[in-house]
């Protein structure tokens, strides 16, 4: 009787451990995806957000030399205006577009910083630092390549666990028919 005990033992004890080594193998398997799909999903929101800062911050800076150079127009037309005793109505328009236009640009430049100034928030509540910019894509290109291959291992090192609790049920169950 002790031996049929024994030997069931070691069936159910065969028949459980495939069934734990595949769920365990289930469970490090969907651990493995879910860490992939959050981190790219990080990844993503700070690669949009830093791709965004980047080109909102290209086109500030040209607005900022747009204005400079259409206030530079203003200062001209003012002072051939002001040298000139009775202006044409063409430098009176040209006069009256350039301030218009170096109005628009100031508008839309305080646009673009207030934006740049909220995205910059965002990003830096999120670790990313802003102030050294080309620093902060180098910085999380490196952590980007270093999850990815931390995520590899971690995946490598999940299949040769479910591959080595397989093993020793292999030889309890060989070990088990052995008797028999």
């Amino acid at each position: 009787m002790a031996a049929s005990a024994f030997d069931i033992s070691f069936v159910i004890d065969a028949a459980m451990s495939g069934v734990f080594s595949g769920a365990f193998r289930g469970a490090a398997d969907t651990m493995g995806e879910l860490q992939k799909r959050m981190s790219a999903l990080s990844q993503n929101q700070n690669q949009s957000g830093i791709a965004s800062f980047g080109k909102l911050q290209s086109a500030a800076t040209q607005t900022a030399e747009k204005l400079n150079a259409a206030r530079g127009r203003v200062r001209e037309l003012g002072e051939q205006m002001r040298t000139t005793a009775n202006p044409s109505a063409q430098l009176r328009a040209q006069f009256s577009a350039a301030n218009k236009e170096a109005y628009n640009l100031q508008t839309k430049l305080a646009d673009q910083r207030k934006e740049l100034g909220q995205l910059r928030a965002s990003l830096n509540s999120a670790g990313v630092d802003t102030k050294n910019f080309s620093n902060e894509q180098n910085r999380l290109a490196q952590s980007t390549k270093l999850a990815a291959d931390a995520a590899k291992m971690q995946q490598a090192q999940g299949r040769g666990a479910s591959s080595m609790s397989a093993s020793p049920n292999a030889i309890s169950i060989s070990v088990s028919k052995a008797p028999l």
